[in-house]
């Protein structure tokens, strides 16, 4: 099906994917917001985020604008850095990596425990969770979402 991976980086896990992302020296086929897609309402059939969604302050909106995209039955597929491994963010002052990349700062930071707590609270949005567990030998959780 037409999917894209948001926050694509210089990486996509699927080929085929359309590669979205707000910088555009990683040279993604669309330069945009994870909260401003530029797709129409439910033109895709999957959404991939590899540690991404963490990089958004507004994730509840970013949920929202990705539903909005999924046909009924699309899937989101998220992998997010588990903060029980990782642990909480370094100042820029403290990070080379934030320092030299703006985009990499987390405005949010879980664990898989806390994360499914959030998808709770919104669980009015359309969407349930059909899957989750660890990833990447335990410094990341995967969740899969399917939209209803």
């Amino acid at each position: 099906g037409k999917g894209a991976d948001i926050g694509c980086g210089k990486r996509s896990p699927l080929v085929d994917s359309i590669r979205v992302d707000i910088d555009k020296k990683v040279e993604p086929d669309y330069i945009a917001k994870g909260d401003d897609l530029p797709f129409s309402d439910g033109e895709l059939d999957y959404i991939s985020a590899v540690h991404n969604f963490e990089h958004y302050d507004n994730q509840k909106e970013v949920l929202i604008e990705w539903l909005r995209c999924l046909k009924k039955g699309g899937i989101i597929a998220i992998v997010h850095p588990d903060v029980n491994f990782t642990k909480i963010q370094k100042a820029p002052s403290d990070n080379p990596s934030l320092r030299d990349n703006p985009y990499n700062k987390h405005f949010h930071e879980h664990s898989q425990e806390s994360f499914m707590v959030q998808l709770g609270e919104w669980s009015d949005l359309g969407f349930r969770v059909v899957d989750h567990g660890v990833a990447c030998g335990g410094w990341s959780f995967y969740v899969i979402i399917k939209k209803i």
